[in-house]
C-alpha cells in the first residue's frame, strides 16, 4: 500500500511539475520579478514567497504530497507539529487495529460486498481519512505560505464543516446535489455501453432470499443488507469527504492555478483518479474501473466548478451517490460483483 502512494505521488508530482512550467520566458520573467528581492521588503500580514519561481509555485504541492505518502509530514514541515503528530498517529493505530482484525480468523461483516473472498476491515477508515485529509490540509496551510493572496482562488474549508457537510440540511435539501447524483448513476450507463460488464447469473434479491451468508455469517438477508448498507454509509462518507478533499481541493485546485484552464484539470484530476480506483475491491477490469472511476470523476469536477468551488458540494454528492450505489450493488447478495438489471456500477 505505502508502495502504491509514493507510485501515485511521483505521478502526482510529475503532472503537476508539468502544468507549473512557465508557458513562456515573459511569463518566466514577470514570477521572477513578483518572487524576487521585493519579497524580502513584504508586509508581517503577506506570505514569505521564496526567491524563483519554481520553489514558490510547487512548494504547497510538494508539502501536500508529503503528507500523503507520510500523513503528517506536511505539517511538520509546516511547523504545525500538534497536527502531524494527530495526523501520524491516526493512521498508524488504525492501520494496525484494521490489520490485526483482519488476520484474526473471528467472521467479519464485509462492507457491502457479501459473498465474496474480499476481506474488509472499518476500523482502516481513520486511517484513510488521516491520508487525505492531512495531503489537503498540508496543501492549503503550504499555500498561504508561498503564495501571494490573491493568487489564492479557493479558500481553505475547516475540517468539520468538511467532515459533516453530507448531513447537513443545506445539501440534503439541495436539489442540485441529488440532480448530480443522477448524473453520476447514468455515467454507469454510459461505461456500460462502452464496456459491457461480464454477464452473470441472477439471483435472489435480499426481499426474495430467506438468508444470506455475510463473511461466514449466515443472517436473515434483509439484517444482513441493514447492516451493510450502515457500513456502506460510513465507507461512502469517508469516500465523499476526504476522496474530494484529496482530488478536489488538492489536485483539481492546484492544477487549475498552475495551467488557468478549469477544463485541463478536470482532465487530469480525472485521469490520476480513474488510476487511482483500479484493482482493489471492485472486481472489474482495469481498463472498465478506469473509464468508470474518470467519468465520475470529470461530473464531480464539473459540477465542483459549476458550483463555485465549493468543496462542500462535492463531497456532499459523492458521499450520496457512493450510498445509492453501494444500496443498490448489495441487493443481490448472492451475486458476485453485482449486475443490477446488467448495468455495474463502479466507484
Amino acid at each position: 500500500m505505502t508502495v502504491c502512494r509514493i507510485a501515485a505521488a511521483l505521478l502526482t508530482a510529475l503532472t503537476m511539475t508539468i502544468a507549473s512550467l512557465p508557458a513562456s520566458a515573459g511569463e518566466l520573467d514577470a514570477m521572477k520579478l513578483a518572487s524576487g528581492p521585493q519579497a524580502d521588503a513584504a508586509t508581517p500580514d503577506e506570505p514569505v514567497v521564496a526567491s524563483g519561481w519554481e520553489w514558490s509555485r510547487l512548494a504547497p504541492s510538494l508539502i501536500g504530497l508529503a503528507s500523503y505518502v507520510l500523513p503528517g509530514a506536511g505539517q511538520a514541515i509546516n511547523m504545525n507539529y500538534d497536527q502531524a503528530l494527530l495526523g501520524f498517529g491516526i493512521a498508524v493505530g488504525s492501520l494496525a487495529l484494521g490489520e490485526g482484525d483482519l488476520r484474526s480468523d473471528a467472521p467479519r461483516l464485509p462492507i457491502l460486498f457479501p459473498d465474496t473472498d474480499q476481506k474488509q476491515s472499518i476500523l482502516i477508515l481513520p486511517a484513510q481519512w488521516a491520508v487525505y485529509c492531512s495531503t489537503y490540509y498540508a496543501y492549503k496551510q503550504a499555500e498561504a505560505r508561498f503564495i501571494p493572496e490573491k493568487q489564492i482562488k479557493v479558500r481553505e474549508v475547516p475540517f468539520w464543516d468538511l467532515m459533516l457537510s453530507p448531513w447537513t440540511s443545506e445539501n440534503l435539501l439541495d436539489w442540485q446535489n441529488w440532480a448530480a447524483v443522477g448524473a453520476l448513476l447514468a455515467s454507469n450507463l454510459v461505461v456500460n455501453a462502452v464496456l459491457p460488464p461480464e454477464p452473470v447469473t441472477p439471483g435472489p434479491n435480499v426481499f426474495e432470499a430467506r438468508s444470506a451468508s455475510y463473511g461466514g455469517i449466515e443472517m436473515p438477508a434483509l439484517g444482513g443488507y441493514a447492516l451493510n448498507l450502515l457500513a456502506g454509509a460510513l465507507v461512502a462518507w469517508q469516500a465523499g469527504t476526504g476522496e474530494e478533499a484529496l482530488f478536489r481541493g488538492f489536485m483539481q485546485d492546484e492544477i487549475e492555478r498552475d495551467t488557468g484552464s478549469p477544463i485541463a484539470a478536470v482532465a487530469l484530476t480525472s485521469a490520476l483518479f480513474g488510476a487511482a480506483h483500479v484493482g482493489g475491491i471492485n472486481q472489474t477490469s482495469a481498463a472498465r474501473q478506469f473509464l468508470g472511476t474518470g467519468v465520475m470523476s470529470g461530473l464531480l469536477g464539473g459540477y465542483y466548478l459549476q458550483r463555485d468551488h465549493d468543496l462542500r458540494k462535492a463531497a456532499a454528492a459523492h458521499t450520496y451517490y457512493d450510498i445509492v450505489a453501494l444500496g443498490l450493488r448489495a441487493l443481490y447478495p448472492t451475486v458476485k460483483g453485482n449486475n443490477l438489471l446488467g448495468v455495474k456500477f463502479t466507484f
